[in-house]
């Protein structure tokens, strides 16, 4: 039977084994399709389409293995002339993203280093604490943990090994072929994340001529799979495509000026209202 004759007035099908078959079948035998109806799957451009956004937040390893920045064999050893492996990887990755982020902000945090004299694992690095957007783990529980329980939020992790340690862990988190199972707490049952999140690449694995486009190839690629496993999870369906004119397509609609005093200034407009269904 075809497609066409299912979903057609005549779901009555007559069953005819093959002449080969030993299966005894009644003379009469038939199949009846009682409900068909055909599902048209979403894909991630429909959701792109319909306004969905993509944010950007950057952690950065400040952990003494990194060497001191004043070094220039440190990883954060800047000399104005090339970009270390950390400004490569954020510059390959942020200039991809920055399209899908109307407001083009991005929060850029430290971790493992001391600020102003102080440890921390999440210091943002404009210096300003409020409303601070990650949150800081020291240990391979905790962040299994936090993986998990983030598995259920519109959230993709990308991390970029930087150097030659050793990058085992990262592998582990990035569950490709394994999903992550832990107790979230001592007395619950193992819980398995509800899909993966996580994307693990090695910088080392990108030094050729051709990484600037091979890396953020890697980098980004289960991106799309896992912002479709996400809407699907949560049953949300694309929103009509945004119309556009012509004149609207060549004027930035995201900004508007604001007269301060004597002043002009740029300000963003306010940010598209949550995806729902």
């Amino acid at each position: 039977m075809s497609l066409r004759e299912i979903i057609s007035g005549d779901r009555i099908f007559p069953i005819n084994p093959a002449p080969e078959s030993s299966v005894k079948i009644g003379r009469n035998a038939s199949l009846s399709i009682l409900q068909a109806h055909i599902k048209e799957q979403p894909t991630f451009l429909d959701y792109i389409s319909g306004g969905a956004e993509i944010q950007l937040s950057v952690a950065i390893d400040f952990t003494a293995s990194n060497g001191n920045p004043h070094d220039p064999r440190s990883l954060h050893y800047i000399n104005g002339f090339r970009q270390n492996d950390y400004q490569r990887a954020i510059s390959s990755v942020g200039k991809i993203l920055e399209s899908y982020d109307s407001d083009k902000l991005f929060p850029v945090y430290g971790f493992g280093g001391k600020f102003n004299g102080n440890l921390s694992h999440a210091h943002p690095l404009n210096n300003n604490y409020r409303n601070p957007e990650v949150t800081g783990v020291d240990d391979m529980d905790s962040t299994i943990r936090a993986i998990i329980k983030a598995s259920l939020l519109p959230l993709s992790i990308v991390i970029v090994g930087v150097g030659n340690a050793d990058f085992t862990n990262m592998k582990i988190l990035d569950a490709d072929n394994e999903p992550l199972v832990q107790k979230l707490s001592p007395y619950s049952e193992p819980v398995k994340m509800k899909r993966d999140i996580v994307q693990f690449v090695a910088m080392r694995d990108f030094e050729l001529r051709s990484s600037h486009y091979l890396l953020p190839k890697a980098v980004l690629e289960e991106i799309p799979d896992q912002f479709m496993s996400y809407m699907e999870l949560h049953g949300k369906t694309p929103r009509p495509p945004i119309r556009r004119t012509t004149a609207e397509l060549e004027k930035n609609k995201n900004l508007r000026t604001v007269n301060r005093g004597d002043a002009e200034d740029l300000e963003f407009d306010e940010p598209p209202p949550e995806y729902s269904a």
